[in-house]
């Protein structure tokens, strides 16, 4: 039987390794209010296929914090575009790294 679930963690939502001193460790993730706990199999023979979901966990992961937060940072500079208002094509960013230079952003003759 599969089981689906989608879920929206809260704000205080936070995720980590739970030892209770047993043998029994897992990745709990406390999603504020509710809680998923995945626990490695008790046969030690397959828990090389759990250790490579783990890392593909913790890969995907990573993944997609990356990709929020390009996503994130693409969003602000729209934002941040529109609230300044069209940038100025008479040299902005060229006389910019010339005046950082000393050299007023003139052009050697």
């Amino acid at each position: 039987m599969a089981f689906n679930a989608l879920w929206k963690p809260g704000s205080n939502a936070v995720a980590g390794m739970q030892e209770d001193g047993s043998n029994n460790p897992a990745l709990v993730i406390y999603l504020d209010p509710d809680s998923l706990a995945i626990l490695p199999p008790a046969d030690p023979a397959a828990r090389p296929e759990f250790i490579r979901l783990l890392r593909e966990i913790r890969d995907s992961a990573d993944e997609l914090a990356v990709f929020l937060t390009k996503q994130s940072a693409g969003t602000r500079q729209e934002s941040e575009h529109v609230a300044s208002g069209p940038i100025d094509s008479g040299g902005g960013a060229e006389s910019a790294a010339g005046s950082a230079h000393g050299d007023g952003g003139g052009s050697v003759g």
